[in-house]
């Protein structure tokens, strides 16, 4: 039986997440997710303070670092360090699924549940959009330093800075509002 708590989807960025061992399970070293990517679906370009190891489950994903596309192959983990511009997509005709290990977890699995529910609840645009509540994003995205072209990265920083402060209490509220309770380490829900 799956654990409905362990799943988020993200259908504007044509993505579902499966957390395969939450930061709790790890003992806050890691976040594993398994992400499910559509024909054409993806995160935008982006960079962030955790490192990621990419590894191909199934289907076809392209990942994109510093300006290079390259094929993901079975059997062999592709580790992007932190602070390198990144995205991976489905190019195939059929759902692909991709696992990602999160080092230092920091706070990716409540933000992803977050930016999740806010899509979800039409309060972010869609993707390419304008944010309606640019002070919630800045908050959202100085929590684990996250980066998105195309302003260049200081002036990025330092408006996120600027902003972020403003939109920490929407930000804490929406992290608390779509977080999931879940079992404890070793607990199996019914």
């Amino acid at each position: 039986m799956t654990e409905d708590w362990r799943r988020v989807e993200n259908p504007a960025q044509g993505e579902a997440l499966m957390f395969v061992e939450t930061s709790a399970e790890s003992g806050g070293s890691r976040v594993v997710v398994e992400v499910e990517v559509q024909p054409g679906g993806g995160p935008a370009p982006h960079a962030h303070r955790p490192e990621e190891t990419f590894e191909l489950v199934s289907g076809a994903v392209e990942l994109l670092l510093d300006g290079s596309r390259r094929p993901l192959e079975p059997g062999v983990p592709v580790v992007v360090a932190p602070g390198r511009l990144h995205t991976f997509t489905n190019p195939g005709d059929e759902l692909a699924k991709v696992k990602v290990t999160v080092v230092p977890p920091m706070d990716f699995e409540r933000i992803m549940r977050a930016l999740a529910g806010l899509q979800r609840d039409g309060r972010l645009p869609p993707p390419g959009g304008r944010p309606s509540e640019p002070a919630l994003m800045a908050s959202l995205a100085v929590r684990n330093d996250y980066y998105q072209p195309p302003l260049p990265r200081p002036l990025w920083r330092l408006l996120m800075g600027a902003m972020a402060p403003f939109g920490r209490r929407a930000c804490e509220e929406a992290l608390k509002h779509y977080d999931r309770e879940h079992p404890a380490p070793g607990e199996r829900s019914p």
